[in-house]
């Protein structure tokens, strides 16, 4: 890979062009030193290819190129920069002059989280009531240590729970904590029949 710098002035009017006499199958425009930001070049090879680029922006060509021009595209200022020139094979536009902003939020996140302790037996009941502020979510059965051991289902839409499979089944000393925190009211029936303290609950 070759580097070659450019200058390329910006004429009322009319486009300043340079040319670089060099044998290629892989361009890129490498960086823009000075100038508008971002400002767009022509590169126009001898096979006839016509690109235009950003910095940033390579381009690997199917043939063999011995010379290529460049032209200042958008003429607000008079561009400073590099272009690379070397060997490849293939056909792509690779953009490496990419922008934006990334929002990331922390679901599990919260200020105090509420510890509870419910007695599930076989009969559906309501553990939390419906929450759109909920942001965690854990329920372990410890009906393993209280007894007897007992599957726990949970539904998350407010209806009644099942001990079937249209909920979430928690095992004897298992721990269900979402990924995705569910809002609705949350249910909860046992597989058999029981008296202990088996589900604990903590939400924030």
């Amino acid at each position: 890979m070759d580097v070659y710098p450019f200058t390329l002035a910006a004429p009322a009017g009319a486009s300043d062009t340079k040319f670089i006499e060099a044998a290629f199958t892989f361009l890129r425009y490498d960086e823009e030193t000075t100038g508008a930001s971002a400002n767009r070049v022509i590169f126009r090879t001898d096979r006839g290819d016509r690109l235009v680029l950003k910095p940033g922006q390579s381009v690997e060509l199917e043939r063999v190129c011995s010379r290529v021009s460049l032209e200042n595209r958008d003429l607000l200022s008079t561009l400073t920069g590099s272009v690379v020139l070397g060997g490849g094979v293939g056909v792509r536009v690779n953009d490496s002059n990419i922008t934006g902003s990334v929002i990331v939020t922390n679901q599990t996140a919260s200020a105090s989280l509420t510890p509870l302790g419910f007695n599930v037996t076989n009969a559906s009941q309501v553990l939390l009531a419906a929450n759109s502020a909920r942001k965690a979510l854990t329920i372990q059965n410890q009906s393993d240590v209280f007894g007897p051991a007992v599957d726990i289902v949970v539904r998350c839409n407010g209806t009644a729970a099942v001990n079937d499979n249209t909920g979430v089944r928690i095992p004897p000393g298992g721990t269900w904590e979402p990924a995705v925190v569910p809002t609705g009211e949350l249910r909860a029936i046992a597989s058999a029949a029981t008296a202990a303290n088996n589900v604990h609950v903590e939400h924030g």
